[in-house]
């Protein structure tokens, strides 16, 4: 006869994790606290090797401890952690409460689960969200060098782009406008400037590279607007395609369906959800620019849109029909111009 399992929830924390083990009918078996040791959890938990099953939230430290579970033969299921909270939000809390009901959700097969990425997904995505850490810090510092200038009176350029070659000369050439220290200031913030333009393009060649290879983002870079970079992010964001069952789904995970509020015979929509999938809205609102000029179904839908609704609305809108252009390219595992414009208008229509 085959040994019923056992359940295993881990409430991780930065220096330890609290577990606990229930039986198949909900009998706690161990409860404990163990220090974040990845030799001292193997010992731990070697014993209920083979026939259990484990669960932890969602976080952003919480895959070292997976690895280490897998490495103890037991299979471990992800938590999703905003789902999680809707169903156990309780005013009592503690850690020997969470991984109780951790374990208890997974054993009467309740327990909402995430997506746990690959080694290679793992690999892409702190790749994708180095590079867009390291535009936002250069972002920052052009902020600082736009203050100096405001405060000095100094908010019309010749340039559009004040940070281009060109540009750089001019704000070299502000020398009698600031003062001293104040131009010292902007040498040194244009330095760091460059020194971040030379790490991001460093990143851009290995993300390219990486898009020549592969055959998910050669199919994404069919759709006008899909460079490597909004490709290689998308592909980071969603793990596999084959998670979705249809587009609506595909931009709910993305943040991109509007809230609905419905009571009775009244239906009011919101604003976008803006759930998960942050980098994958960033890039689609910067590649949706290049959809609109290009694809005639998109530019109807956005010009509909923008007279209703002004152009914010049709812009998000547009969002999210590329969004829905991106899952059947990935679904269907053919180049846009493969699909019919028929699958093409079905999906505008959404």
């Amino acid at each position: 006869m085959q040994n019923k399992p056992n359940y295993i929830g881990l409430d991780l924390h930065k220096k330890y994790t609290y577990f606990t083990v229930v039986g198949s009918e909900g009998e706690i078996l161990e409860q404990s606290r163990i220090n974040n040791n990845k030799s001292l959890i193997q010992q731990k938990f070697n014993r209920y090797f083979g026939n259990s099953i484990a669960t932890v939230e969602s976080t952003f430290n919480s895959y070292w401890l997976i690895d280490c579970m897998k490495d103890c033969r037991i299979n471990t299921v992800m938590a999703h952690p905003l789902k999680l909270k809707a169903i156990i939000s309780t005013s009592n809390k503690n850690d020997k409460i969470d991984s109780y009901k951790l374990a208890n959700l997974l054993r009467i097969n309740m327990l909402p689960q995430g997506y746990i990425s690959t080694e290679e997904e793992r690999k892409l995505k702190d790749i994708i969200r180095y590079r867009f850490s390291l535009v936002d810090e250069r972002t920052k510092i052009k902020l600082k060098v736009k203050n100096l200038l405001l405060r000095n009176c100094i908010f019309e350029y010749p340039i559009r782009d004040v940070f281009c070659m060109k540009g750089i000369i001019y704000l070299k050439s502000l020398k009698t406008e600031l003062k001293d220290h104040e131009y010292l200031m902007m040498l040194d913030y244009l330095d760091l400037i460059e020194h971040f333009n030379e790490k991001i393009k460093k990143v851009d060649l290995e993300i390219d590279l990486m898009a020549k290879s592969s055959y998910e983002a050669k199919l994404l870079m069919s759709i006008p607007g899909v460079g490597s970079i909004v490709a290689m992010t998308v592909l980071s964001e969603i793990g596999t395609i084959e998670r979705f069952e249809d587009s609506r789904r595909f931009c709910s995970y993305i943040g991109l369906t509007p809230r609905v509020k419905s009571s009775g015979d009244k239906t009011v929509y919101g604003g976008i959800k803006k759930e998960g999938g942050s980098l994958v809205r960033r890039v689609l609102g910067q590649g949706v620019i290049h959809l609109i000029k290009e694809d005639q179904l998109v530019k109807d839908f956005y010009e509909r849109i923008e007279k209703k609704k002004g152009k914010m609305v049709a812009k998000v809108a547009s969002m999210r029909k590329m969004g829905a252009y991106i899952f059947r390219v990935l679904k269907n595992k053919q180049k846009f111009e493969e699909l019919t414009r028929g699958s093409l208008t079905a999906e505008v229509s959404i």
